[in-house]
């Protein structure tokens, strides 16, 4: 059996945004559930393609960083990120749509105009 750790996702701000801890399923730090992971991609509940994951970045369908882990961000990064809030009871999630589409986009260095707190809404 695998056991899995809690991942934290931060905004480029180094503001706590998301966290899993099932590898599938992402969580705002209220309960509320946000997406999921299917092949390497980010989707939204309705089917809605969001993005990718790789590394420990979550990338928006253009190819920029949303999101990052601690461990992605390189060795200095954890200093500056902020502590993340407790995480409130876990809200039913939703029931997983007919999946749309993927957008193929080349994965860039720059991070998004999308805010992370904006990202899954």
């Amino acid at each position: 059996m695998k056991s899995v750790m809690s991942l934290d996702f931060y905004d480029m701000q180094h503001k706590p945004i998301a966290y899993t801890d099932d590898d599938e399923h992402l969580y705002a730090y209220c309960g509320r559930p946000l997406a999921y992971f299917h092949e390497g991609s980010v989707y939204s509940y309705p089917g809605l393609h969001l993005g990718f994951i790789a590394n420990g970045y979550i990338r928006d369908n253009n190819g920029h960083i949303v999101l990052r882990t601690p461990e992605s961000g390189g060795g200095s990064m954890k200093m500056w990120l902020l502590p993340p809030p407790p995480k409130g009871p876990k809200q039913m999630r939703y029931l997983k749509c007919r999946r749309r589409p993927k957008f193929y986009a080349l994965m860039r260095l720059f991070q998004s105009k999308i805010p992370g707190d904006e990202f899954f809404s």
